[in-house]
């Protein structure tokens, strides 16, 4: 072989070399790829799984305390009251935790079965109108519930006309409870929140008033 064989021969060489390398950097780096997008798909499936897991719990907690709702339902529709149930009702109003409960019933747009959804509103709705009714207790954080439900624009959200009546009937009891059993407070909470969609529930329970003095 000759020398300027030899120097082709070199250069051929040295250019499968070359290609040889870049291909295998290229299946490396086809490798890393692969591994990095399993890599992102294992923590956003892990992420799903603890959001999942989070909202999970949160619902079975709610579930568990609407049975303090219905308990609460139960013990005051009883006719007669001892001295000992009554006490126990006011000890359902000293846990803030019942009546954010409650609150989070009402605000709540889960409406998959209606009538299901209806009767944990009405507990809600009668545990917070009990709790206004109770004038020799500290009320103010149920006041405090009752006025950001009001405030709440959750009617607006739907336009299913049932799930619509259901949630403004809710907010014209739990109104109707506020103006008999705190007074004082409705006139603050109308000159501070005041609203075109609030003053249709508050002339709607105004106009029942005044009919029922008439």
């Amino acid at each position: 072989m000759n020398k300027r064989d030899q120097i082709i021969f070199s250069v051929v060489c040295l250019a499968i070399a070359f290609l040889t390398l870049r291909s295998d950097g290229s299946k490396n780096d086809e490798r890393k790829l692969d591994t990095n997008k399993n890599e992102v798909k294992s923590l956003e499936k892990t992420s799903k799984g603890k959001k999942r897991s989070h909202f999970k719990v949160i619902e079975e907690k709610v579930a568990k305390k609407n049975d303090v709702l219905i308990s609460h339902s139960k013990l005051r529709s009883k006719a007669i009251l001892n001295k000992k149930e009554n006490e126990l009702l006011d000890q359902y109003f000293t846990d803030h935790k019942n009546i954010r409960v409650a609150f989070l019933t009402l605000s709540s747009q889960k409406f998959d079965d209606l009538d299901k959804a209806i009767d944990r509103r009405i507990n809600a709705t009668n545990f917070l109108m009990d709790g206004l009714s109770r004038s020799h207790m500290d009320r103010s954080e149920i006041i405090k519930a009752t006025e950001m439900f009001l405030l709440s624009e959750n009617e607006e959200l739907t336009e299913n006309l049932d799930i619509r009546r259901a949630i403004i009937g809710d907010k014209v009891d739990l109104y109707n409870a506020l103006v008999n059993y705190a007074p004082e407070q409705v006139e603050i909470f109308k000159r501070n929140y005041m609203s075109e969609r609030l003053k249709k529930v508050i002339q709607y329970v105004e106009m029942n008033k005044q009919r029922n003095r008439g």
